[in-house]
């Protein structure tokens, strides 16, 4: 029996090539405005003078930024930009869509903001030495611009303060032109505490039986000795007990802000320096904050956890904290885990 030939239906081959057209479409509209990972890391990325886009696609491609030379080379010709890219330094991340590279890439080194991450609990002098590093700004001009007069922000403390800025400097990351001065990311620094911290917190700040300025010492003491919220909440509670019974805080921490020793065990001959931020020998909190403390530490200060405990440390090998309700049981826990 032979069998008769049936040519494939054309109405079924015009379905095919639609839905493999718009298989194609999306999948090109996705590289083009879609990143390639979730990545926001930035990556130093030259363009030589005179190098060829096939040169710029390819080394986008090696170094994970797109998935294909050909969409980025085709969207360039279609948004006809191909003859705007500059040559120079440019930052990028995998969590850039082609779209987004583009537009970086086109715009010219000097105008290019950079990505910036302040750490939780540096110091004014730990900003200044980073930022020369990155931006290449000079540190004394950094220190300098920070004890300008911000008056501006009604809840700084006195100017008249050392550092009277080092607390209000909010740790974030944050987008900065190369040609912003030390001024400029001061002022944006203070304008994120206002934001972040002043404003939505203000109920609780006024409602505190501490002012701003020590909430912000205590919390950047905080901030130093412990690192897990848990812990931050539980602690500040030890500390604010022992301010109202006048008993020395006894932070390492503030100790290390005298030395630049970075013990975490301070010795006999650290805790009889002569310093009000010596908290070993003076009761009390120290004149000013040791660091710019997280907003984590900050809320643990306004809403410190109740405990029965009044001493603690922490392990050297692997940051636990040891808390104790009594001296004894603490000289016990630093035999057993520090000595």
């Amino acid at each position: 029996m032979i069998t008769e030939y049936r040519s494939p239906n054309k109405l079924d081959i015009r379905k095919f090539i639609i839905i493999c057209f718009i298989i194609l479409l999306v999948w090109v509209i996705g590289s083009i405005f879609f990143s390639v990972s979730d990545s926001n890391g930035e990556k130093l990325f030259i363009i030589e003078s005179g190098e060829s886009i096939d040169s710029i696609a390819k080394r986008l491609v090696d170094n994970g930024y797109i998935n294909s030379s050909l969409v980025f080379k085709s969207y360039l010709q279609v948004s006809d930009k191909g003859g705007q890219i500059k040559a120079g330094e440019h930052y990028l991340s995998g969590g850039m869509s082609v779209a987004d590279i583009i537009n970086k890439l086109i715009v010219p080194t000097a105008q290019q903001d950079k990505q910036i991450t302040l750490i939780e609990g540096w110091s004014n002098f730990d900003i200044a030495d980073y930022l020369a590093d990155s931006m290449g700004m000079q540190v004394n001009d950094f220190l300098a611009a920070a004890n300008l007069d911000y008056s501006d922000y009604e809840w700084l403390p006195k100017k008249s303060l050392a550092n009277y800025t080092q607390g209000y400097l909010f740790p974030d990351t944050y987008r900065i032109l190369p040609q912003s001065s030390s001024k400029d990311i001061v002022d944006k620094l203070l304008n994120t505490f206002n934001s972040k911290v002043y404003l939505p917190l203000q109920s609780s700040i006024n409602g505190s039986s501490l002012s701003l300025h020590e909430i912000v010492t205590l919390a950047s003491i905080v901030e130093a000795e412990v690192s897990l919220d848990s812990d931050r909440q539980l602690v500040a509670d030890i500390f604010i007990r022992r301010l109202a019974d006048n008993y020395p805080l006894q932070s390492d921490a503030t100790v290390n802000y005298v030395t630049k020793s970075g013990r975490s065990q301070s010795t006999i001959k650290d805790t009889q320096i002569d310093s009000p931020y010596n908290t070993y020998k003076y009761a009390g909190l120290p004149p000013g904050p040791i660091g710019n403390p997280s907003l984590s530490s900050i809320k643990a200060v306004l809403n410190p956890v109740a405990n029965t405990y009044y001493f603690f440390l922490t392990t050297n090998d692997d940051g636990r904290v040891i808390y104790s309700r009594t001296y004894e049981e603490h000289l016990q826990n630093k035999a057993k885990y520090l000595d």
